[in-house]
C-alpha cells in the first residue's frame, strides 16, 4: 500500500473512532442525568428502606436485605463507572508498545496545564518554542503515517477503554433499576399486604 493510501485510511479510521467517542460520551452523559436523580429522592429512598427493614415479617425483611446492596451498589458503580467514562483519559500514548514516534498530531504536550493554570492561564507558556516544534513536524509521507498510526493507537485506546467503561454503566444502571423496581414492588407489597 503507498503511503497516501494508507495516510487517507488512517485519517478515516482517526475520524470514525473519535465519531465513536464522541456518541459514547454522549449515552453516557444521559445515563449520568438519570443517575443523579436518586440524590433528588434521598428521602424517599430512605424511608422507603427504613419501612423494609423494620418488617415484621421474614420474607419482606430478607428480600430486604438482598435487594437494597444490589440497588446501592449497583447505583455507586453506575455512576462512577459513567464519570469516569466521560472524563478525560491522561496520556494514552504511555499504553502503546513498542517504538514511537513523539506525537506532533495530537502534541498535548506542548502545555502543561495544572488546576490553577486552568483557572488563571494568564501566565502558560508553551513548553517547546515555535521553531522547535515546527522542526520536529514530519518532512516525509513515511513519517506523517508513522505519526497518524501512533494517533490511531492512542485513540483506539481511548475508545476501547470507554466502551468497557460504557458497558459497565449500562449493566450496573440495569441492575439498579430492575432492584430498584423490586424494592418498589416489595414495598408497595408490604404497604397493601
Amino acid at each position: 500500500m503507498n503511503e497516501n493510501l494508507k495516510r487517507e485510511f488512517l485519517y478515516q479510521s482517526i475520524t470514525d473512532i473519535r465519531t465513536t467517542i464522541r456518541a459514547i460520551d454522549a449515552k453516557v452523559g444521559y445515563i449520568l442525568v438519570i443517575l443523579f436523580i436518586p440524590f433528588t429522592k434521598l428521602g424517599v429512598i430512605s424511608s422507603t428502606l427504613s419501612t423494609l427493614f423494620s418488617s415484621n415479617r421474614c420474607m419482606i425483611l430478607s428480600l430486604s436485605f438482598i435487594l437494597a446492596p444490589f440497588f446501592v451498589i449497583s447505583w455507586l458503580l453506575a455512576i462512577t463507572s459513567a464519570l469516569k467514562t466521560i472524563l478525560g483519559i491522561e496520556n494514552p500514548k504511555k499504553y502503546i508498545d513498542g517504538n514511537r514516534p513523539e506525537s506532533t498530531f495530537f502534541p498535548s504536550s506542548l502545555f502543561e496545564i495544572n488546576a490553577l493554570s486552568a483557572l488563571f492561564p494568564y501566565f502558560l507558556k508553551s513548553t517547546v518554542q515555535f521553531d522547535n516544534h515546527y522542526n520536529s513536524l514530519p518532512n516525509d509521507e513515511t513519517e506523517i503515517c508513522k505519526q497518524l498510526t501512533s494517533e490511531q493507537m492512542k485513540t483506539m485506546f481511548i475508545c476501547r477503554l470507554k466502551l468497557a467503561r460504557a458497558n459497565l454503566t449500562y449493566h450496573s444502571t440495569i441492575i439498579w433499576v430492575v432492584s430498584g423496581g423490586a424494592i418498589w414492588l416489595l414495598h408497595f407489597y408490604s404497604a397493601h399486604a
